[in-house]
């Protein structure tokens, strides 16, 4: 373990001072920007400035919105990509050929009508023009577009009436896009999915769930477990297909958000909205991304919206197929990859994939049975009903592994997680095989009663209605049926006496 971190290390910074020596030696490319200390706006229309008639427009709206990103002095522009070189009060989100937007609607599409990323582009331009923010406090171009995207996308927020959407209840296919039901080889599946995803897929959970869910409660408490991916690990994204809003995890702690501002930029808070909020019709789609790192993608298609008479806002589990792929497993192209090793690959092939299941946190079962169409219902009601009797995750103490040259003493593992009231650390110490390295592993949990906002009926996972438990007031239910029907699990964390129905 040890020595596949430090290879990782030395790979990073080879690959850093590489972009780097690039960048340096090359050609500067045509400037499109004036730094800040020249000019405090795009200058789109050069010439003689001293004509009235030739003169640029203000670098504000009639509403008094800044129109174009700043640049600090410094900053000559290089590999910023062209949107962000725009009039942000006239942009218009790019649509793909389904009419969907990814990424806040900034990028291009191919014919499969997956969103073109530049990330060598990405990664030149953070890495020469980083400093020139960060030390001075100061929002990035990028940033400055999408914030001026959020706070629009923000304000049509507030004027949706969603009051009675979020009493109904919402029948969602889950579906891996990109992955088959029968495995192809690479040159086969590239050419199948040429011009988009196609139906039958391999990985797919059909629920219940209502409208007024709390988006990240719904990342956290039920989409993880469902389909079986490790809860409080990942960072993670929602996207409003309509305009390619994102939204995410406040305060995230985890390794992998460190991508965010090379591909999303920024997301709004999740915690904040509903299901609703992003989904008003049937046959509307919501994309889930887990993982920012290997970016696996769901597609959430809304089938059915309930009446409100035929609503009980209870989450249920109605079908699933296929195996949950597993934890930083390299997303969707490399699972379905794997999926075709596992039957027709060479006898390495096969091993290495095995050897991938083997140390995957979120697979439990032996290799010579791993099957990638297995799916067990109780299974997933089970880590489900698991979800619902505990606390929300706390996204700033999200479960990190770090490498250390020895056991890591007191004093450092205090000063990695201080301790916190109403919460503790979860920590997992073991040696890498193979070396002197040791593995820990952490993550902060809460003993707090989770927010009214978030909050989820512990039996049943209705979001409406709810009321703690009388004595230790941690725990939320819909009903004293409910808290009847827990009991026996949940005095034994509550000196409560027997709840009685009435």
């Amino acid at each position: 373990m040890g020595s596949s971190l430090s290879a990782c290390l030395v790979l990073t910074a080879l690959t850093a001072s590489f972009f780097l020596f690039k960048h340096l030696e090359s050609q500067k490319s045509e400037q499109f920007f004036l730094s800040r200390s020249q000019s405090s706006q795009l200058d789109l229309y050069p010439g003689n400035h001293s004509d009235p008639s030739n003169q640029k427009p203000s670098s504000t709206s009639s509403r008094g919105h800044r129109r174009f990103v700043k640049l600090e002095p410094g900053d000559d522009g290089s590999d910023l990509d062209a949107v962000f070189r725009q009039d942000m009060t006239k942009f218009i989100p790019a649509k793909n050929h389904l009419g969907e937007s990814v990424l806040w609607g900034l990028r291009k599409y191919k014919r499969n009508g997956y969103p073109v990323i530049d990330i060598d582009q990405a990664f030149r331009r953070r890495m020469v023009h980083q400093t020139h923010y960060y030390n001075h406090g100061a929002e990035t171009p990028e940033c400055q577009f999408v914030r001026y995207l959020m706070a629009k996308k923000k304000a049509q927020l507030e004027k949706l009436n969603v009051n009675n959407l979020q009493k109904r209840d919402y029948i969602i296919k889950l579906t891996f896009p990109w992955i088959p039901l029968n495995p192809l080889s690479s040159d086969a599946h590239d050419r199948y999915f040429e011009n988009g995803d196609i139906e039958p897929h391999l990985i797919s959970r059909k629920f219940k769930v209502s409208g007024g869910i709390n988006l990240d409660t719904l990342q956290d408490k039920i989409l993880q477990p469902i389909v079986g991916w490790e809860r409080n690990s990942h960072a993670w994204i929602f996207t409003d297909l309509k305009d390619g809003a994102c939204f995410g995890p406040k305060d995230c702690s985890a390794p992998d958000i460190m991508h965010l501002t090379m591909v999303y930029y920024d997301f709004l808070y999740a915690e904040e909205y509903t299901l609703a909020h992003l989904a008003q019709k049937e046959g509307e789609r919501i994309q889930y991304t887990y993982d920012l790192g290997a970016n696996w993608c769901h597609n959430l298609k809304i089938e059915k919206i309930l009446s409100e008479q035929e609503s009980d806002g209870a989450v249920v589990l109605l079908e699933g197929h296929g195996m949950c792929p597993p934890e930083n497993g390299g997303g969707n192209g490399r699972w379905a990859e794997d999926v075709y090793n596992l039957r027709h690959g060479t006898r390495q092939e096969k091993t290495e994939v095995r050897h991938k299941l083997s140390r995957a946190p979120n697979v439990d079962l032996p290799p010579g049975t791993i099957d990638p169409k297995y799916f067990s219902i109780d299974e997933a009601n089970k880590r489900l009903r698991d979800a619902l009797r505990s606390h929300s995750s706390l996204r700033d103490g999200a479960r990190t592994s770090y490498v250390f040259p020895g056991v890591p003493s007191p004093e450092l593992l205090r000063l990695i997680n201080p301790p916190r009231r109403g919460a503790t650390v979860n920590r997992t110490i073991e040696a890498a095989s193979g070396s002197s390295a040791v593995g820990l592993t952490e993550e902060v949990v809460s003993h707090r009663r989770d927010k009214n906002a978030k909050a989820l009926c512990a039996v049943c996972g209705k979001a409406q209605g709810l009321k703690a438990c009388t004595k230790c007031r941690k725990v939320w239910y819909c009903g004293s049926q409910h808290q009847l029907d827990d009991w026996q699990e949940h005095r034994r964390h509550c000196q409560c006496p027997k709840p009685r129905v009435h």
